[in-house]
């Protein structure tokens, strides 16, 4: 494993996509406990894609499992896709094949976005109501006077890196990268697939999170995370991401010129 430190964040590279997933793995349990210790609970926002199923099955073994905290912890997701729940293509199957089925979480902890309804934008106020009502934040707030008191704070947020740059639903380019009073965007179909509409945390949300881990595993990936790392363009959503107190990038294979 090489760690790179950088002034925004630190970069973990590995070698073995097993020791990413140990490693990730490892510090989720220790967050989670401490979150416990500190706060009564655990919040952690999940990623879709290919990359974090193979987290997703580690967290689910039993071996594993049984060492989390889950009866403390709530789930949430950064972005889902409108399809049915059921779809290969949603990012809360993924999770609960994965992961969630196979965990004694209490179904009361699990808080998928909202997919089923008419329109996008009904989807998208109906997923930020659940956030609102589970943090206890007034609809009212907007972004002058919400303060330290009008986002959610996850405790960890996952997250993925796109070829574009793009990060949970957030594309380049998108009008969603400006929203600055909703929690949750309404993100039209985005032209690479699946070609599906869909709903995201907005920056704000996921700039609020005490950490966030992306997990990105591939060389194809390795043009657009250096320009990301290297902070070498502005219009990249993934390197607009700042979270409180961590960054953390878990990168395999290593890059070649770090």
């Amino acid at each position: 494993m090489a760690d790179l430190r950088l002034n925004h964040c630190r970069v973990y590279m590995f070698s073995d996509f097993q020791d990413l997933v140990h490693f990730a793995a490892e510090r989720i349990r220790e967050r989670a406990w401490r979150c416990v210790e500190e706060r009564g609970m655990f919040i952690l926002a999940l990623s879709g894609g290919s990359t974090p199923s193979g987290l997703y099955r580690f967290l689910g073994q039993p071996d594993f499992s049984e060492t989390m905290p889950w009866d403390r912890t709530h789930v949430f997701w950064g972005d889902e896709r409108l399809v049915p729940m059921d779809s290969e293509e949603s990012n809360f199957k993924l999770a609960w094949d994965h992961m969630l089925s196979r965990t004694p979480i209490p179904k009361s902890n699990i808080h998928p976005m909202v997919v089923d309804r008419g329109s996008l934008e009904e989807n998208a106020n109906l997923s930020e109501q659940s956030l609102r009502s589970f943090f206890g934040i007034q609809a009212s707030s907007v972004a002058g006077d919400r303060g330290e008191h009008g986002l959610p704070q996850m405790d960890l947020v996952l997250l993925g890196l796109g070829g574009d740059g793009h990060t949970a639903s957030l594309f380049p380019g998108s009008r969603a990268l400006e929203e600055a009073t909703k929690l949750v965007a309404a993100v039209p179909a985005p032209g690479i697939p699946p070609e599906v509409d869909r709903v995201s945390l907005t920056l704000p949300v996921l700039n609020k999170a005490r950490s966030v881990f992306f997990l990105v595993s591939g060389e194809g990936k390795h043009t657009v995370l250096k320009q990301v790392l290297e902070q070498e363009t502005k219009e990249l959503p993934a390197g607009l991401i700042r979270p409180r107190e961590e960054l953390i990038w878990l990168v395999h294979p290593p890059l070649s010129e770090p």
